[in-house]
């Protein structure tokens, strides 16, 4: 017994090293310190530099606009390097994703091994360091890869919790759900999951009660912050920001969310008006509009959003008329039929390249991008697959319920919240979809085996 346990600690040794040396290989080649990325930096060098959560030093104001989970780690990160030195922390804060996302992998072993199910453990951790999207978001200095791993220790905090009846891993469950909502706002999503232990487990209310309690405990000094300083709680930071991180009104993303289905208006509309960038006329296309004076409206609007490259209150107040209206004349469009189509989106399409872009000789990246859709389609396919089977069996239903729990609530969320949302905001949820192909791909040959076993 010893023998084997030691054999199976030398394989998962072994492959967390070739995954960690691949991502460390990744980001030797390419980081990206995107436009969000620089606002985190700014936060964490004014938190370590100057002890106060804001973009520059005194006199530029306090801010409210950006959730601190993630400024805090790469302030903790920062540290390594005195003073600041933002090159050396983004170059050690990649070191240290690469360790999450590896320990993502494990955790992701934890989660298949709650499945009353042996071989899917393995194959689970394997796919989870192959996965050249989860190894991408390491380069990246933006939540995703924190995110992903709290998600996935939650995800088996609760399916534990739900089988042993624990108390102390809901608490636990809880205090990483409350960490995950430092990082990302969409993570409340995942708080409806609280309840699938005590639904399909052994965990009691209480246990479900002292979860969230704890969740709210490890959260609330971020919006009792906000209150006393700002005074009002602002618990999930500003929807829209400029490149300064300065709250935008969401005039814009109103008018947006009521004829985008398709990402790339976002890049050429939102993300031009919140850089203050020229925005041309020939971006809105022709389903924009109802008519002739509609479209006159909007160029009105876009005129003159152009001279001043600002949005003024005047600009936000008249994209809500619009928005408002298009609404109003439209309305199975703008709560059915788009959503529906921005979900499918959602689902479907890989990350698109302006979104997520990677440089690799050694992967072969960009070129290699192309091999992204069939491998995302198939991922999809196996892990409903996955799911599907999950159902029918009793230890693994659980599980099943609560990804399709988080999937749901996440994806309502989204199409109805984002215009344009793509694979990204779903990307908490990766590594638990890989669990779902691992378990298509070989628990019924174990299941078999068992059966024949029984013979």
């Amino acid at each position: 017994m010893r023998g084997n346990s030691f054999v199976a600690v030398l394989a998962a040794a072994l492959l967390c090293a070739g995954g960690l040396a691949v991502r460390l290989r990744l980001g030797s080649e390419f980081t990206n310190l995107a436009g969000d990325g620089k606002q985190y930096v700014h936060l964490a060098e004014s938190l370590l530099e100057h002890g106060r959560y804001a973009y520059a030093p005194p006199p530029a104001p306090l801010t409210s606009a950006r959730l601190p989970g993630y400024p805090l780690f790469l302030a903790a990160i920062g540290r390594l390097a005195k003073p600041f030195d933002t090159a050396r922390t983004v170059l050690w804060t990649v070191r240290v994703q690469a360790l999450l996302d590896v320990l993502t992998a494990l955790f992701a072993l934890l989660v298949a091994g709650e499945l009353g199910l042996r071989a899917p453990r393995w194959l689970a951790l394997l796919l989870c360091l192959a996965s050249p999207l989860l190894a991408v978001c390491v380069t990246y200095i933006l939540t995703e890869t924190l995110a992903i791993l709290l998600t996935t220790a939650t995800v088996w905090l609760l399916l534990r919790a739900g089988r042993t009846g624990g108390v102390m891993e809901m608490g636990l469950a809880g205090a990483l759900l409350g960490l995950g909502l430092l990082v990302r706002a969409d993570t409340v999503t995942l708080v409806p999951c609280l309840l699938v232990p005590m639904l399909l487990g052994r965990a009691r209310l209480r246990s479900v009660l002292f979860a969230a309690a704890v969740a709210w405990l490890v959260f609330s000094p971020w919006p009792i912050r906000n209150a006393v300083q700002f005074g009002a709680l602002t618990p999930w930071g500003a929807q829209w920001v400029n490149r300064q991180g300065e709250p935008l009104p969401t005039g814009t993303q109103e008018w947006l969310r009521t004829w985008v289905a398709d990402p790339f208006p976002i890049v050429s509309i939102a993300w031009g008006m919140a850089y203050g960038r020229w925005v041309s006329l020939s971006d809105v296309p022709a389903y924009a509009y109802d008519s002739p004076e509609e479209r006159r409206r909007v160029d009105r609007i876009m005129n003159d959003y152009n001279r001043s490259r600002t949005i003024t209150p005047a600009i936000d107040q008249a994209l809500r008329e619009l928005a408002t209206e298009r609404c109003t004349r439209r309305p199975l469009d703008c709560w059915v039929r788009l959503p529906w189509q921005r979900a499918k989106r959602l689902w479907l399409d890989p990350p698109p390249e302006w979104e997520i872009p990677v440089e690799s000789p050694t992967f072969g990246l960009p070129q290699g991008r192309a091999a992204w859709i069939p491998l995302h389609h198939h991922t999809l396919v196996l892990a409903t697959a996955g799911f599907l089977l999950l159902l029918f069996l009793s230890r693994g239903r659980a599980f099943a319920v609560l990804v399709a729990t988080a999937a749901l609530v996440r994806t309502v969320a989204v199409v109805y919240l984002v215009p344009g949302g793509t694979l990204r905001y779903l990307i908490e949820l990766y590594p638990l979809l890989l669990v779902l192909v691992a378990v298509a791909l070989i628990s019924p040959a174990e299941l078999i085996w068992r059966r024949l076993s029984a013979v």
